[in-house]
């Protein structure tokens, strides 16, 4: 569906690259961040689990402990400079990875580990789990669509309306606002559905369980974005560096250099507006001579 875009109709997802925000040197930096996160947030489950009845949670634990291990030696690994610069697709793959795992998967275990703690049967565990991952899966597919129309439509051209828009707001609270919103209506039906099932919602339970619903499906609202941006990566040599960490050139950065040098056939000499006119005079000049010599 994507290969007949044009690379300029994915220019606005350079701008992370383009920032600096998201070099090989600084993914790498950032795993080492990412690492630490993701021990402190398994302690943090484990803990919780301890006072949850949730069925097969500890199962459920122990794979998602061993798929956090995994990643943080891949982490580890594309921290390395010689690593990194060899293969930075790979090291895409891996942040887009541990970036869900810690924002998306973690949020998504605390709320069903501290749903658990209510006194609620372990059906009803389950048919949450149920709701909640189904109207994740609807919340994803919505934003794929729309991101699928955007870039149908050339939201995301050089200089287009959203271009600019992402330049300027880039920090700005507007930006978040369709992911907010449709996230939003995501968690308004969970909620819906809880109200009648829960007896009481209260600051602890919108804490514990509500609010990392809620970021939940903020993350997924992001996912079709992150991937895009990884084809991208495959397709156009444009989002990726070099070995000095120097992002290679757009394509229509490259037309525009191939516009400004002139072309010189062989056997012929180029002179530049500057020295044109003085090099008329020259030969108006010869040629006077050579006509006075012939008169005499």
């Amino acid at each position: 569906m994507l290969k007949n875009l044009s690379e300029n109709s994915f220019a606005t997802l350079r701008l992370p690259f383009e920032s600096g925000k998201q070099t090989p040197m600084n993914i790498g930096l950032l795993n080492f961040l990412l690492i630490l996160i993701q021990a402190l947030l398994i302690s943090i489950e484990y803990h919780f689990a301890q006072f949850s009845h949730y069925p097969g949670r500890y199962k459920i634990l122990d794979v998602h402990l061993h798929i956090s291990i995994i990643l943080s030696v891949l982490m580890l690994i594309y921290s390395i400079p010689f690593v990194y610069k060899r293969s930075q697709k790979i090291q895409y793959i891996i942040l887009i990875l541990a970036s869900q795992n810690i924002f998306s998967v973690f949020p998504l275990l605390l709320a069903l580990v501290s749903m658990g703690e209510r006194e609620v049967g372990s059906d009803f565990l389950i048919l949450f789990t149920k709701v909640v991952l189904i109207i994740g899966a609807l919340v994803f597919i919505a934003a794929a669509i729309r991101f699928y129309v955007l870039l149908k439509k050339g939201a995301f051209k050089r200089n287009s309306k959203k271009d600019i828009q992402r330049r300027i707001m880039e920090k700005n609270m507007m930006a978040l606002m369709p992911a907010l919103i449709t996230s939003g209506t995501g968690l308004s039906f969970t909620i819906i559905f809880l109200s009648r099932h829960v007896r009481i919602i209260d600051i602890d339970f919108f804490m514990s369980v509500i609010f990392p619903i809620l970021i939940f499906y903020v993350v997924l609202f992001t996912l079709p974005e992150q991937l895009v941006m990884l084809y991208c990566k495959f397709r156009f040599k444009s989002f990726n560096f070099d070995k000095e960490g120097n992002l290679y050139p757009f394509s229509e950065e490259i037309e525009g250099r191939k516009k400004k040098i002139p072309v010189i056939e062989a056997g012929t000499a180029y002179v530049d507006k500057s020295s044109k006119k003085t090099g008329d005079n020259k030969k108006t000049n010869v040629i006077i001579d050579k006509f006075k010599n012939w008169y005499h």
